[in-house]
């Protein structure tokens, strides 16, 4: 695998402010690179996978799919070309530690989508670079509060063990992230299995 630089591009909709949850992941997935790739100059290749695994799983997969998911349900299909470059670079980085699952999984992705770059197997193709340029801290912390909220209304829905399909009416506190957390009510209500939802 190279070891130049990525460039695969994100295609978006010029002109139009890029959703709070697009901003997070890709935000995250260019911090988490950064983490990963002084890791690996220090050889400490345990915990590289380690991020990466626990990236892809708890924020790509448990986080990001399931917001991308509420609007796509809508009709939105916006989320497709972050979700390819996403699913694109995690699957760069996490080549070398899983060489033949990756390489299956890519295949199917270029099958698709063909690499920008030409590479026609996923082991000639670039590994991933951090691009601090996508770093976002602002989208991190509002997306973090978002995520407690979710949070703090599954844990009550567990303390009062609610049945995982019951769907139940829920306030929220939101403070300065009340804007944020009504224009993100939908994914809220969808991840939380909470409605209606009340921001106050």
């Amino acid at each position: 695998m190279s070891m130049g630089t990525s460039s695969v591009p994100v295609p978006l909709v010029m002109g139009q402010p890029m959703p709070l949850e697009d901003r997070w992941i890709l935000s995250r997935v260019e911090r988490v690179f950064a983490s990963v790739g002084e890791l690996l100059e220090k050889f400490e290749l345990g915990e590289a996978v380690r991020q990466l695994r626990d990236f892809f799983w708890e924020e790509f997969a448990d986080w990001y799919i399931e917001a991308a998911k509420v609007r796509v349900r809508e009709g939105d299909r916006s989320p497709m070309p972050v979700l390819v470059h996403v699913l694109d670079r995690t699957l760069r980085a996490l080549h070398p530690a899983m060489p033949y699952v990756t390489e299956a999984i890519w295949q199917r992705l270029n099958a698709l989508r063909p690499d920008p770059e030409g590479a026609s197997a996923l082991i000639i193709a670039s590994y991933p670079q951090a691009d601090a340029v996508r770093f976002d801290d602002a989208a991190e912390r509002e997306f973090a509060a978002l995520q407690d909220f979710v949070r703090g209304i599954r844990n009550v829905r567990a303390e009062k063990r609610v049945e995982a399909g019951r769907w139940v009416e829920s306030y929220i506190v939101a403070g300065e992230v009340a804007g944020a957390a009504r224009a993100w009510a939908g994914a809220i209500e969808q991840l939380a299995r909470t409605r209606p939802l009340h921001v106050v």
